[in-house]
C-alpha cells in the first residue's frame, strides 16, 4: 500500500501487572506491529480477551505501552495534544455522563479543545448533531443520555468523538450493543463521515467479521495479544491461512452447514493469557496442533500473497510451495 503512513505500531507490547487476587501478571498485547495508512479503515478483530481494546487504548493514550513505540505522521504529531485521535466507545451508555445534556456533551470538546466561543460551540455542535443524522438537532440537545435509544446514545457518542475534529478514530465494538437493524447504518455512517469530515484513518475493533467486511480494507487477527493474521479484508475471508481464523468464519452460523452437521464451535480454553509462553498460545485448541507449536511460539511470517500469518504449519507449507514453484535448473553440458 502506497498510501502515506499515518501512525506506525512497532512490537507494540502491554503488560498489567499482578495485584490483588490476580497472582501472575497478564500481556495484553505481546509484540505487535502494523502501519494504518491514510485513507484506509484497520480491523482488528478477536475474541475477548484477545487485545483488540488496549491496542485501541495504546493509540488514544489512554494506556501507555510497556514496551514498543508508536510512530505518527508530521501533521498528527504536532497536534497530538488536540484531540487528533478520538475513541468511540463500546458502551455508549457507560460513555456518556448521565446527568448532563447532550448540549453539555458536544459543546464542552469544542470549548476546551477547538477553543471557539460557547454560541459557536452551540452552531457547530447542531451541525455535528446534523452530520450523524439525529435531527432536528434542537430536539436532541436538550435531552439526557437515558432519554434516548441506544442507537441514538451511540450516534452521540460518535459525535462527541467528532467535535475534537480527529485525524484519526479508534471505534471499539461501536455497533455490538446495537440491533441487527441498526447496525448497517452505523456501519454506513461510520465510512461516510472518513470524507465527509476527512478523517485521516480509522481503526475498527470488532469480533464480528461480517461488519469487518462491511468497513474494513484490511483486518488483523488477533488471538491472547498476539497478531496471528493479516491480511486484505477480501483475501483474509475468502481464503483464510490461520487455523483460528478458518475456526472464526467456521463459527459464523450457516444452516446448510448445520444442516450437513459440521461443527461450527471453537474449542473453548480456560485460563487467563499468560505471562511467558514458550509455545503457541493457540496450541491448546488448534486442529493442527504440532510438538513444535507446543515448544515454540510462531513469529509473523510473509507468505507469497503478501499476508502475515504467525504458524509453523502454515509458514512450513509456503516454504513448500515457494520450493515446488522454482524452476528445475540443468548442469551445463547435459
Amino acid at each position: 500500500m502506497s498510501a502515506e503512513a499515518v501512525v506506525t505500531a512497532q512490537r507494540l507490547t502491554k503488560i498489567y501487572a499482578a495485584h490483588g487476587k490476580q497472582q501472575e501478571s497478564v500481556v495484553a498485547a505481546h509484540d505487535i506491529s502494523f502501519t494504518l495508512h491514510a485513507g484506509e479503515i484497520l480491523a482488528l478483530i478477536g475474541e475477548s480477551g484477545s487485545g483488540k481494546t488496549t491496542i485501541g487504548r495504546l493509540l488514544t493514550g489512554i494506556e501507555k505501552p510497556t514496551t514498543g513505540s508508536l510512530q505518527w505522521s508530521s501533521t498528527l504529531a504536532s497536534g497530538r495534544g488536540l484531540g487528533q485521535v478520538q475513541m468511540v466507545f463500546q458502551d455508549p451508555y457507560a460513555a456518556l455522563n448521565p446527568f448532563n445534556p447532550i448540549r453539555y456533551t458536544l459543546t464542552r470538546p469544542l470549548i476546551n479543545l477547538r477553543h471557539v466561543s460557547p454560541s459557536e460551540a452551540l452552531e457547530q455542535a447542531r451541525a455535528i448533531l446534523k452530520t450523524v443524522q439525529l435531527t432536528p438537532p434542537d430536539q436532541f440537545l436538550v435531552k439526557r443520555p437515558h432519554q434516548l435509544s441506544g442507537g441514538q446514545r451511540q450516534r452521540i457518542v460518535i459525535a462527541r468523538a467528532l467535535a475534537a475534529s480527529p485525524q484519526v478514530i479508534v471505534a471499539d465494538e461501536p455497533v455490538s450493543m446495537l440491533d441487527v437493524s441498526i447496525r448497517a447504518e452505523v456501519l454506513q455512517l461510520l465510512r461516510k463521515l472518513m470524507v465527509t469530515r476527512q478523517i485521516a484513518a480509522m481503526l475498527y475493533i470488532t469480533h464480528d467479521l461480517m461488519s469487518a467486511r462491511a468497513l474494513a480494507q484490511r483486518v488483523i487477527v488477533l488471538y491472547r495479544g498476539r497478531m496471528v493474521e493479516a491480511a486484505s479484508t477480501d483475501d483474509l475471508l475468502s481464503n483464510p491461512r490461520h487455523p483460528y481464523t478458518q475456526l472464526l468464519l467456521a463459527s459464523i452460523p450457516n444452516p446448510r452447514r448445520a444442516f450437513r452437521g459440521e461443527s461450527m464451535a471453537i474449542p473453548v480454553s480456560s485460563g487467563l493469557t499468560p505471562s511467558a509462553a514458550n509455545g503457541c498460545p493457540f496450541a491448546p485448541r488448534c486442529p493442527q496442533v504440532e510438538e513444535e507449536c507446543r515448544q515454540t511460539a510462531p513469529n509473523p511470517e510473509p507468505l507469497p500473497d503478501g499476508r502475515l500469518v504467525s504458524c509453523h504449519v502454515v509458514a512450513r507449507a509456503a516454504n513448500q510451495e515457494r520450493g515446488a514453484a522454482k524452476p528445475q535448473t540443468t548442469a551445463p553440458g547435459n
